[in-house]
């Protein structure tokens, strides 16, 4: 009996499966999101460049551009954020896009596991990976229009500067001499 309502079960769960969309990520990239180059970040974001795909999207894209576009009418299979979704990233220059492919690669892209290292999660409703061949390809882009361009996105990298030596010995000094005034 127990084996029969367990088969009904698993029989009505086939039917009323509904469609699960990615869950975008609104956290800060981690760092295994993102590669560095001279002094600059640089986020694989998505494989198509558009703001909104599978949808005509709202009258006045602006207000979505990092807020997530949410009518029951018109259900979008992905939505490209605007780079600042996350704090200082930015849309890559032309000239920073020919750094990418002329300087940068795909290789710097590739993890040590044979993995891509991208960030679609952090900037995309649907999708969840991107698609080197149209990086092979050349088609790369940052601000949107493409359907079939890889969306890349850069910060300048943020460099922590170690405190100066002369600044933990000048407080050394001031010590000593506070010391040496209360013993007098």
């Amino acid at each position: 009996m127990m084996k029969l309502i367990i088969n009904f079960l698993l029989l009505i769960s086939l039917f009323t499966v509904t469609p699960v969309r990615a869950s975008l990520i609104t956290s800060d990239l981690s760092e295994d999101a993102y590669i560095s180059y001279q002094g600059m970040d640089w986020a694989w974001a998505s494989p198509d460049n558009v703001q909104f795909q599978g949808c005509d999207g709202p009258a006045d894209p602006e207000n979505y551009l990092t807020q997530v576009y949410d009518n029951a009418d018109d259900v979008c299979s992905n939505q490209l954020m605007a780079p600042e979704f996350h704090d200082d990233w930015r849309y890559a220059t032309a000239s920073e896009l020919d750094v990418l492919l002329n300087d940068i690669g795909l290789m710097a892209f590739v993890a040590s596991n044979g993995s891509l290292i991208q960030a679609t999660a952090y900037w995309n409703t649907g999708y969840t990976t991107v698609d080197y061949r149209n990086f092979l390809s050349g088609y790369v882009a940052s601000s949107w229009g493409e359907i079939g361009y890889e969306t890349f996105y850069v910060r300048d990298h943020e460099t922590v500067v170690p405190e100066p030596p002369a600044l933990l010995l000048s407080s050394l000094m001031m010590c000593m001499l506070a010391f040496r005034l209360r013993a007098q």
